[in-house]
Formats: structure tokens, sequence, C-alpha cells
């Protein structure tokens, strides 16, 4: 029998994703200082507040929303491309895989409509940062907190929408 002694790989962490209508990092961490109530959890590990918010996004640099929008019509492209190549195809092995391609070209839809509203609204940038165990490094402590806490950074102001997501 063997026994594993690493990390297993069915791992997740949390990206957050701070959508902004300016590309200058300092405009993002004054929007979270005049925002700051919103970016607190008490956890098994104490309090989190804003300020460990600013010190993960010290070296995040700016995207931009086109770059992220592209990115995801290509993914749903690929997905309904797939989804076409399993509707024809004899096997039927492949109907967990259908659904899966359905349920993501949903998902990526509605995500797609919601960044194009975004851009609408002058939101064009974005800045990137990853909690929890970060694809096997494992993190702990208040960052694995953040990460299965991910759904309370979910915000939308005026000025800054934060996009908590789950990454496998």
């Amino acid at each position: 029998m063997k026994f594993r002694s690493s990390f297993v790989s069915n791992s997740s962490s949390s990206s957050f994703m701070f959508h902004t209508k300016s590309d200058k990092l300092k405009d993002l961490l004054d929007l979270i200082i005049l925002h700051k109530e919103m970016f607190s959890l008490h956890t098994a590990y104490g309090h989190v507040d804003y300020t460990l918010f600013l010190k993960m996004l010290e070296r995040a640099t700016a995207q931009s929303i086109d770059t992220l929008i592209e990115t995801e019509t290509k993914h749903l492209n690929y997905n309904n491309d797939k989804v076409k190549e399993y509707t024809n195809s004899k096997d039927r092995s492949n109907k967990s895989l259908l659904s899966m391609y359905k349920d993501d070209i949903n998902e990526t839809t509605i995500y797609l409509n919601r960044l194009n509203e975004m851009k609408k609204s002058g939101f064009n940038y974005y800045h990137t940062i990853e909690c929890g165990d970060n694809h096997g490094d494992f993190v702990g402590g208040v960052y694995a907190e953040i990460d299965y806490n991910r759904d309370t950074f979910n915000i939308q102001t005026n000025d800054l929408i934060v996009i908590p997501n789950c990454e496998h």
C-alpha cells in the first residue's frame, strides 16, 4: 500500500479581480481605503481587514478589461465548438462532457455580459490577487480563510467592483 506524503492535487484557491476606472494602483488602493468596511472578515485566525488587501495588491499591475473580454470570448467559442463536436458524436460517453461544456457556456455568457456592462460604465481596468493554497503551495492562516469566505468580498460600488473566483 502506498501513502501520499505530499500535497493532493485537488486543491483550490481564489482569485479576486478588482475592477476600476483607472489603471493606477494608487487609485485602487485609495478606493479600498475609502470602502474599507467592505473588506472586513472575522476568522478563526483573527480579524482580516482592508490592510491585508492593500498588502496583497502591492505588486499588482493593471490589465485591460478588453484583454479579459477577448480571453473569455475565446473560451466561449472553444466551448461552443466542443458542444457541436459532442452533440454530433455517436459516442454516448460524451454526455457528461457535453453537460459540462453547456454549463460553462452559460456561466461564461453571464460573465461576459457583466464585463461588457462594466466596460460601458467606465470600468476599463482590473488588478488580480490570489489567496488560499495557491495550487499546492499552501499558505494557510488568514489567506485560507479569505479563500474559503471569498463570496464575502463580492463587492460592487460606483467606483470599485471586486469579483471573487474559485480556481480549482
